[in-house]
């Protein structure tokens, strides 16, 4: 069985190839047919069935990218309270973050921390729970995207 590979910082520096595939991605998830250029998602969810498959990556760079393309202010957030990555990922603190939002304890201008691309903004997991998934049945949850 392989070990989990080490979190690594996300490398902003896209060669042409890879800086076309995010293009063509946030071209496909943000322009629908139809739809007016303003209605664009306000949240996107980045997700992986395993371990190392890339979400953290994934999301750091589209995000990166979205800053660059629409200009304004992005803000990533990390959900993963089993192995979170973003503190290596973002060279961010990790604390306070998602956990101490939901908690009440923080707001998302304490949690919200600046990374090496400007106005993109990392909120890590937070602090570590025994029971992860009881966030996610918290009363504080839904008030976590408004603070």
């Amino acid at each position: 069985m392989k070990g989990k590979a080490a979190p690594t910082a996300i490398n902003f520096e896209l060669g042409p190839e890879v800086e076309e595939a995010y293009q063509r991605l946030g071209t496909n998830l943000l322009v629908s047919p139809g739809q007016p250029a303003t209605d664009h998602p306000k949240l996107l969810g980045v997700v992986a069935a395993r371990h190392g498959e890339g979400a953290t990556t994934t999301a750091g760079v589209f995000a990166s990218i979205l800053v660059r393309r629409r200009g304004g202010r992005v803000a990533v957030v990390e959900a993963n309270f089993r192995t979170p990555s973003f503190a290596t990922a973002f060279g961010v603190k990790p604390e306070p973050g998602l956990t101490e939002m939901i908690r009440g304890q923080a707001t998302l201008a304490e949690a919200a921390q600046g990374t090496a691309v400007p106005k993109l903004f990392a909120v890590a997991a937070g602090q570590q729970t025994d029971a992860p998934a009881a966030l996610f049945d918290c009363p504080g949850l839904p008030a976590a995207g408004r603070r």
